[in-house]
């Protein structure tokens, strides 16, 4: 058969039109719009989920510290910090610090008042700013409460909480996700500032971010996340401060 004669295929010159392109960019928009959203919806719930694993860790290391010292949970501050700061190692001092042999190894940096807690004291879903200045704070997410009936003036009464003391260890906070503010500024806590988890936990630095919810660690060791108006009417005292009204049920 003789082939020379016969017409070549011709390949097709047209490209794709306006409307086909259009088109294609419409349907990636629309996939995009569906996934960009469960995707972030993912990422909030791993993170969600490995918030209240860390806290669910820290009651383990609450129960461990209390095992070992007759009942008695880790002192939320120490005393001397209020009266003479200047002279006192005050990281050493804080709940996170007493907790780290039950925990993880602390990593405690050359210049003064930086140690920069990881591991189970980080929630993955808390934002950073970066405010500038000195790296001074503390890396963690979360304030114990310290039970206190009054510390304004009186440094003495900044007690150390026993386990027996507890009548529903089931309702009563022990930590939860906070947010603390820039001693400086006032900003919101991050990379460079202060995060004084050993203070008194103010109602203003609760961090509801699981879901305008924060994770709230109970002395009995489970953890639940609860809305900021579940959480204010067991916060309230004059200026914002716990009192020991958290001894007893919520």
């Amino acid at each position: 058969m003789n082939t020379q004669n016969l017409p070549s295929p011709r390949r097709s010159d047209r490209g794709f039109t306006l409307i086909e392109l259009l088109t294609v960019i419409a349907i990636i928009g629309i996939l995009a719009a569906i996934l960009i959203p469960t995707v972030g919806a993912v990422r909030d719930s791993a993170n969600g989920a490995k918030c209240v694993s860390n806290l669910r860790q820290i009651g383990i290391a609450m129960q461990a510290h209390a095992s070992d010292f007759k009942g008695n949970l880790p002192v939320p501050q120490d005393d001397n910090w209020i009266s003479n700061p200047e002279t006192r190692d005050w990281w050493t001092k804080c709940w996170s610090y007493q907790l780290q042999p039950y925990t993880e190894k602390l990593l405690v940096q050359e210049a003064r008042f930086q140690a920069n807690f990881g591991g189970i004291f980080r929630c993955p879903g808390k934002k950073e700013w970066d405010l500038g200045g000195a790296n001074d704070g503390y890396k963690i997410s979360y304030e114990m409460s310290t039970f206190d009936r009054d510390w304004e003036g009186d440094a003495s009464r900044r007690y150390q909480r026993n386990l027996s003391q507890f009548q529903l260890p089931t309702k009563t906070a022990l930590v939860v996700d906070a947010a603390a503010k820039n001693a400086a500024t006032g900003a919101i806590e991050g990379i460079n500032a202060y995060i004084q988890n050993n203070r008194l936990l103010y109602r203003d630095r609760l961090d509801l971010r699981h879901k305008n919810k924060a994770n709230v660690l109970f002395v009995d060791g489970h953890v639940e996340a609860m809305p900021r108006w579940g959480l204010n009417a067991y916060l309230m005292k004059e200026n914002g401060l716990e009192s020991d009204s958290t001894l007893r049920p919520w």
